[in-house]
């Protein structure tokens, strides 16, 4: 006899029991078409070594009234069946609708949600639960087009929403892969063309200036009489309408008085620097007050100094010479 192959025993712990206990059942009938296994006692045989111990103590609890088939019915199918009334009694109807209604799709992706509606929806005897999970879709979903595609089309089927739902995730999140390489190369690229991009600002561009009664951006949004210092008065000079610290007045008071106690440029007297050489090239200079500045040529073969034609010198020619007139 060939030995039995393993199969996953069954959760009787967790939650949400009747729904996973219908997807448990439903992949196990596949494992007995795979292995061509028709006969109604093996099969509910097989199922009660696979369940597991936890699940058979449990079973064992049900009366046996209850797992007995009647007319027209299978060992199989009916123990199945008082398994899944154990698992979700009459008594829970209303509540598992209650937390149907309250299942809202949040940061996951709609196939997450999907799955939560149709195991909540096992638990809810719907007599047509496809249109209530399709109801609970529109209601509970994230995005606005499978909303409006479901609103628009009162006869869609579950199938068609579904799968619309799921191209519209899709495509969305191409996008925004799409949108994000376009933001990298934007980021690459914008240092470079940064220049340009400036250049190319349209003339009416709108252009941000300051305010010379506030100091803020100008113009104003809401006009001048939304200027801070619209209503201000000024405590240096006295007028409305500007803050003291940009009051012209103010400011250009301080740039007289900085004026008069700025230190000399130079330690050294100019003034007494031109006299020097003054004496030096002129010794019959009438030794006027009033300087003048006299460009003297150095060493290196340089041509001899060049005296400025000048007032002071003219007179100083014109007295020198006086003398040798009168004797003459």
């Amino acid at each position: 006899m060939a030995a039995v192959p393993h199969y996953p025993e069954f959760d009787c712990e967790s939650t949400a029991k009747a729904a996973r206990w219908t997807k448990y059942v439903k992949r196990l009938k596949n494992y007995f078409v795979a292995h061509n296994i028709e006969d109604d006692k093996r099969q509910k045989a097989i199922l009660l070594t696979f369940v597991g111990e936890a699940t058979n103590d449990i079973i064992n609890e049900i009366p046996q009234e209850r797992v007995t088939p009647e007319k027209n019915e299978t060992h199989f199918d009916k123990f199945v069946s008082a398994v899944h009334n154990h698992f979700n009694p009459e008594n829970d109807t209303e509540y598992n609708r209650f937390v149907f209604r309250k299942i809202k799709q949040n940061s996951q992706g709609i196939e997450d949600f999907y799955r939560k509606l149709k195991e909540a929806a096992a638990m809810c005897r719907f007599s047509d639960m496809d249109s209530e999970v399709i109801s609970q879709l529109i209601t509970g979903c994230l995005s606005e087009k499978v909303r409006q595609k479901g609103l628009m089309n009162s006869d869609i089927s579950l199938h068609d929403l579904i799968n619309y739902a799921r191209t519209t995730e899709t495509i969305a999140s191409h996008l925004q892969t799409m949108r994000l390489e376009d933001n990298i190369a934007t980021a690459t690229t914008a240092p470079i063309n940064k220049v340009a991009d400036e250049q190319r600002q349209p003339s009416n561009y709108p252009r941000q200036y300051q305010c010379r009664n506030c100091n803020g951006k100008y113009p104003h949004e809401r006009g001048p009489t939304s200027c801070p210092a619209f209503h201000t008065q000024c405590t240096y000079c006295g007028r409305w309408g500007h803050f003291t610290s940009v009051c012209f007045r103010r400011l250009n008071d301080g740039n007289r008085q900085w004026e008069t106690n700025r230190p000399p440029r130079t330690q050294t007297n100019r003034r007494s620097v031109n006299r020097i050489e003054n004496d030096q090239r002129n010794p019959h200079s009438s030794g006027s007050d009033t300087e003048y500045v006299f460009h003297k040529a150095g060493a290196r073969n340089l041509s001899p100094p060049i005296e400025m034609d000048t007032p002071a010198n003219r007179s100083s020619s014109l007295f020198l010479g006086l003398p040798n007139q009168i004797k003459g």
